[in-house]
This record gives C-alpha cells, sequence and structure tokens, in this order.
C-alpha cells in the first residue's frame, strides 16, 4: 500500500514511542476548493508506528477532502495509525468511536476506511471500532467511476506472517454507497479485508464482529464480504 503524502498528527512514532490515554478528534479541511490530486493517507495519530500504543481512543473523525475529478488516486483513511510495523510495534485497547464517510469524488481510484490501521505488519490487540453501545459507520461514498473500495473494521490489510490481530472486536457498521457503481469492486469485512497473518481463530483469542456488512446501489459491481475477513 503506497501513497505519495500523509496527513497526521505525527509523521513517525519511533520504536522508544510510548503514546496512551488519549482522545482524539480529527478534522481534515480543505483549502481553496482544492481536491486530491495525489495518493494520500490520513490517520488520527500517525503515519507510521513503530512504537507503543496503548488506550488511544478515536471520538471524531471528518474529511474535507475528495478526489480531483480527473485524476486516479488512493485516498486511504485510518482512525489511529496509517502503517504498523516493527518489532516493537504495539496497538493495544484503542477503541474507534467515531464515524468515517469518505467520498471518492474523482473517476477511478483506491478508497480505504480501517477503524484502527490501515497497513498491519506488527501487532494489534484488545482494540475495537465502536462499542455495545455506540454503532458508529465506517463508509465509503461515491457517485462516478471505477473505483476498488476497501472497509473493515479493524485494519484494511493484515499483512505478513508477522502481522497479528488478537481480542479485537467490531461493533461499526460496515458499509458503501455508490451511484453509477457498475465498475467498483468492494471489499467488506468486519475485522480485516486482507489477511496473510495470524488473526489467532485456531487458538484461545478471538476475534469477534457484531454487525453485518452492507452495500448500496452498487448495480453488478464485484461485491466480496467477510465477517471476520474476506481473503
Amino acid at each position: 500500500m503506497k501513497f505519495d503524502n500523509g496527513t497526521a498528527l505525527f509523521e513517525t512514532l519511533t520504536a522508544t514511542a510510548v503514546f496512551r490515554n488519549l482522545n482524539i478528534s480529527a478534522h481534515y479541511e480543505k483549502e481553496d476548493d482544492r481536491n486530491l490530486n495525489k495518493n494520500t493517507a490520513f490517520a488520527g495519530l500517525a503515519i507510521t508506528n513503530y512504537g507503543q500504543i496503548s488506550n488511544v481512543n478515536v471520538v471524531e473523525f471528518e474529511s474535507d477532502f475528495i478526489a480531483a475529478a480527473t485524476n486516479v488516486v488512493k485516498m486511504i483513511y485510518a482512525g489511529i495509525v496509517s502503517v504498523n510495523r516493527g518489532n516493537s510495534a504495539l496497538i493495544k485497547n484503542c477503541n474507534n468511536l467515531a464515524d468515517i464517510t469518505i467520498n471518492t469524488g474523482g473517476e477511478s481510484g483506491l478508497s480505504c476506511v480501517a477503524g484502527i490501521v490501515s497497513y498491519n505488519i506488527a501487532k494489534i490487540e484488545n482494540c475495537a471500532a465502536g462499542s455495545a453501545t455506540i454503532a458508529n459507520t465506517f463508509k465509503v461514498e461515491g457517485t462516478r467511476g471505477s473505483v476498488k473500495a476497501y472497509v473493515a473494521g479493524i485494519a484494511t490489510i493484515n499483512h505478513s506472517q508477522n502481522a497479528v490481530i488478537k481480542d479485537c472486536e467490531n461493533y461499526a457498521n460496515i458499509t458503501v454507497a455508490a451511484t453509477n457503481g457498475n465498475a467498483w469492486s468492494v471489499y467488506l469485512a468486519g475485522i480485516t479485508d486482507f489477511n496473510n497473518g495470524d488473526l489467532s481463530q485456531g487458538g484461545g483469542n478471538v476475534n469477534h464482529n457484531y454487525t453485518a456488512t452492507t452495500a448500496e446501489s452498487l448495480g453488478v459491481a464485484a461485491l466480496s464480504q467477510g465477517e471476520i475477513y474476506i481473503a
């Protein structure tokens, strides 16, 4: 998952970094009606994490950006971190309680929304999207174009054999809404869209999804859905 620009409170948290007991309100506002013309990652806390993050809650997450109409761009949104990687990297006991909705805007491209991390190559433990009393929504919407849309409660991609997601829960509504969406490819999952790592489903640590994934007005678009993961 490659991108040109990143927007977050911090660019990189090093292996010795420790963040805990924080509430995050993230608001991304564009200037002069300028839309995105480069591949961009947005995250509440950091673009890349090599350190330890615990007890961090996302309480608000809003973005005014859409893709420029003539550009093919990636818009990659994550509640806490874009890329979680490294031997020391751990995200634990965190929750995304916010609604995240992004508008594709452009003719084509890739749009991703994940509650905690976009690209996980390390460990995520005891994290949640929403709660039993807060049913928030993660959503990609758009009106045109050939779009790939990935939406997941915890992580878009759990990438490698070193990537672990365990004891995580999703209560958020995972959804896509498209007008003229026949050319869309859509992937919706409660925990992660793509898994090449360890979801600990065969052991004592289990991830749970408590909501159904939904898609609106997709026409004959390619749609893949998974309660925990797709592939």
